[in-house]
């Protein structure tokens, strides 16, 4: 998913760039992965999960990997994210993109999850 509201998707100011935002906190990111994984959890045709496409900037506020900063880490996010669909399903392949569209990884070695 780009987005966590019914919106046109995508802009680093259209407030949906990290996996949380103030209508959808991060419980309710985390609810729904729970939700749809559970949902395909017994197809066989359903072999990967990812769990955010796309973290970018949100307004001013950067997301980051590796920071230690629960608000804005998208590789803390991204471990809680994993443990739940995970919990559902283990044998998923959990796809975990990078920052910034997804074209930022150069933090990944430094925290590899």
């Amino acid at each position: 998913n780009h987005v966590s509201s019914a919106v046109w998707c995508c802009s680093g100011n259209d407030g949906e760039g990290l996996w949380h935002t103030e209508r959808y906190p991060e419980q309710e990111w985390l609810r729904g992965l729970r939700l749809v994984a559970r949902r395909y959890s017994k197809n066989p045709r359903v072999v990967g999960f990812d769990l955010r496409n796309e973290i970018r900037a949100n307004g001013a506020i950067l997301p980051t990997w590796g920071s230690g900063d629960v608000f804005t880490d998208w590789s803390i996010a991204a471990i809680k994210g994993a443990k739940e669909v995970l919990k559902e399903q283990q044998d998923l392949l959990i796809v975990v993109s990078g920052i910034h569209f997804g074209m930022r990884l150069s933090e990944v070695p430094n925290r590899p999850i």
